[in-house]
């Protein structure tokens, strides 16, 4: 059972209007947010494309520069140590590791704390259902000809590889 309390009209609608106000710097400070959040995941989705349309560039290979250890899956720790280390990226400050772990809970999807190669795939591959096909369809290259994962992919996919890495980050 609901117990309703009486609310004279007028009461209602000041109590509804306070709820709806934001000063004008809240609502542009609250557009201006959703506006970089908007640029920021086109950005992404555009350099998943142009990684999906160079040709050395595979998810198994990518995905595999991270995995150094051939478990299918990486922790937090080893993810980060090996950004830091073969990506030269910093992902030991507490700006790195607050990116790290959003990183993380946005794409280990089921909160194992480890991140498998199809929860990798899902972050790296791109919306367009063209380009995702495109990318998913290659096999895997460089790992089977026993080369060390930093000599993965030519010098252009690396950097684009790890220019993605940082906007992710």
């Amino acid at each position: 059972m609901y117990n309703y309390v009486p609310v004279e009209r007028n009461q209602l609608k000041e109590e509804l209007d306070s709820l709806n106000r934001f000063d004008r710097f809240e609502q542009e400070e609250c557009h201006k947010m959703i506006k970089d959040i908007i640029f920021l995941e086109r950005e992404q989705e555009t350099m998943k494309i142009e990684l999906a349309l160079k040709p050395d560039f595979n998810l198994l290979d990518a995905f595999k520069t991270i995995d150094i250890q051939q478990k299918g899956w990486v922790s937090f720790q080893e993810l980060s140590e090996t950004l830091n280390r073969y990506q030269e990226i910093d992902t030991f400050s507490l700006q790195g590791m607050q990116n790290m772990q959003l990183f993380f809970k946005r794409y280990d999807t089921n909160k194992d704390g480890k991140l498998s190669l199809a929860e990798f795939c899902k972050a790296f591959t791109p919306i367009g259902k063209e380009y995702a096909t495109l990318v998913q369809g290659r096999a895997e290259f460089y790992a089977k000809k026993g080369l060390h994962p930093t000599e993965y992919f030519n010098q252009e996919t690396r950097r684009e590889l790890r220019n993605l890495w940082l906007a992710m980050l």
